[in-house]
């Protein structure tokens, strides 16, 4: 690891994080913390796609990944931002929704909620966790056995090709979905392997906000929905999992996110599509996405197939068709290949 290279990350993750909340700001009928969800799934997507998509045509490479993060960033920051006469007003909108932790912390105090001790809880959990990852790697199991060997194998071959390992011991390297080592891989290409680690902590915080968003359309009180999510977040099965290199909290998280955006009341186009890299995102991150993204992607299929047909706009029909194909392409093509190259869907392991 070079400090050139944290840097360049860290300039990475923060322009994306500016396109991702840029981009959110253009939903139409989406409250302060329903944008900053919509921006957490845009910002695991740009980072996300541009993995997949060069580790699947086995180009993946530290400068090949730099230059398709830029120009995805950049893409994002042009599509939000013009032509638009509303700069002021979407300026507002991003320093609001930036502001949605703050407003939490003093929404609980102003109610003397017991919301407020989660949120310190979950904060200090996550400093404390962040600074374990830096001083020393986890040691989980099922890190050792493939997360770690996935994303090593993956620099090794610069992208996802076919790795001969030992039968019945590793076939997770070939058979598993891979989506939810792509961060970690990023992380690695640019910082090395002492911040793989870190994922999870990073990515908790939009755990707490899936969480809250998901519960928030069924109750009336914030206090208590906050509440709520920090205490799913601290359960010990969740907390345990930070500063390691397991992945299931992101799987959390992108289902929680899916439930959200799929069953939103209104499903216009921007948020059709919102679906489709959700949806995408949940089913190549575990094997249970097999399980989990199909329905949601039937669900997603049939209230996009029906506002088209209310609204009469053609618009629809390619968002449909065109996000099935981008759904199959981002979540499920793990399985095609493991079908061509052994003729089973999970690899000769199970």
């Amino acid at each position: 690891m070079t400090y050139t290279q944290g840097v360049l990350l860290a300039f990475f993750a923060a322009i994306a994080v500016f396109a991702a909340l840029s981009c959110a700001a253009r939903l139409q009928s989406a409250g302060t913390a329903e944008r900053a969800l919509a921006a957490s799934i845009l910002w695991l997507g740009i980072f996300c796609v541009p993995v997949h998509v060069l580790g699947w045509l086995n180009v993946l490479t530290r400068l090949n990944l730099a230059i398709a993060l830029a120009v995805v960033t950049a893409a994002m920051l042009v599509l939000a931002w013009f032509p638009t006469r509303r700069a002021r007003m979407m300026a507002g909108i991003i320093a609001q929704t930036a502001r949605l932790p703050w407003d939490a912390f003093a929404e609980a105090w102003r109610e003397r909620s017991v919301a407020f001790v989660g949120l310190i809880a979950c904060a200090l959990i996550l400093m404390w966790t962040a600074w374990l990852s830096y001083l020393a790697p986890s040691s989980s199991w099922d890190g050792l056995m493939y997360h770690e060997a996935i994303v090593g194998f993956s620099i090794q071959n610069h992208g996802f090709r076919w790795v001969e390992v030992p039968q019945g011991v590793l076939e997770q390297v070939n058979g598993f979905p891979r989506t939810c080592e792509y961060l970690a891989l990023t992380a690695a290409l640019f910082d090395g392997k002492r911040f793989m680690d870190l994922v999870p902590t990073v990515v908790s915080p939009i755990a707490i906000l899936a969480f809250y968003v998901a519960m928030r359309r069924f109750m009336k009180d914030r206090s208590v929905t906050i509440a709520l999510a920090c205490g799913l977040y601290l359960v010990p099965a969740i907390v345990f999992e930070l500063r390691s290199t397991y992945v299931d909290i992101e799987y959390a998280l992108c289902f929680a996110a899916c439930c959200h955006v799929v069953t939103r009341p209104k499903m216009d186009l921007a948020h059709a599509w919102l679906c489709v890299l959700a949806i995408g995102l949940l089913g190549g991150l575990k094997v249970t996405g097999l399980l989990l993204a199909p329905p949601l992607l039937a669900l997603w299929f049939l209230r996009a197939s029906a506002t088209g047909f209310e609204q009469r706009r053609k618009a629809y029909l390619p968002t449909v068709l065109l996000g099935t194909v981008a759904i199959v392409a981002l979540g499920f093509v793990t399985y095609l290949r493991n079908w061509f190259e052994k003729r089973t869907s999970f690899g000769r392991r199970i």
